[in-house]
């Protein structure tokens, strides 16, 4: 059994759930909520896309663009969560993306931008699948 796999595989599934279920942030607050998880910002700046586009503010088109992308980069990461070399990279190239794009909210300095449990956890998983993957290497290395 490739228990390597199922390990990524599992980190994966976790990924997604912190994605669409866990507080993201509350710097940015959609629908009404103080925090939102990572899907309902991305929801927001998808839907809202033509008409930030269409303000000449082009900071705000620069934060959509930072969160839409690090949002399909953090969502592949867990789909790709069996390569772990591939989900860890992408997590956090995502993670830093959105991390970016919070920065550069109006407003907010990076010492008021109070992310949720789910940027650490994200975080933290991309890192594992990382370390996963080297240590994999590692073994494997060694076997030959």
């Amino acid at each position: 059994m490739h228990w390597d796999r199922i390990g990524g595989g599992i980190v994966g599934i976790v990924i997604e759930a912190s994605v669409f279920l866990l507080p993201y942030s509350s710097t940015i607050s959609v629908y009404g909520t103080s925090t939102d998880t990572l899907y309902n910002i991305f929801r927001f700046f998808y839907s809202s896309l033509g008409a930030i586009t269409s303000i000449p503010i082009g900071t705000l088109t620069l934060i959509a663009v930072f969160y839409l992308v690090g949002t399909i980069l953090i969502i592949l990461a867990g789909v790709l969560g069996t390569l772990q070399l591939l989900s860890g990279a992408l997590g956090v190239i995502g993670i830093s993306l959105t991390a970016i794009g919070s920065v550069l909210t109006p407003g907010y300095t990076p010492y008021t931008i109070n992310f949720g449990i789910a940027f650490p956890l994200i975080l933290a998983l991309s890192l594992t699948q990382l370390g996963m993957w080297l240590y994999l290497r590692r073994k494997h290395n060694q076997k030959n």
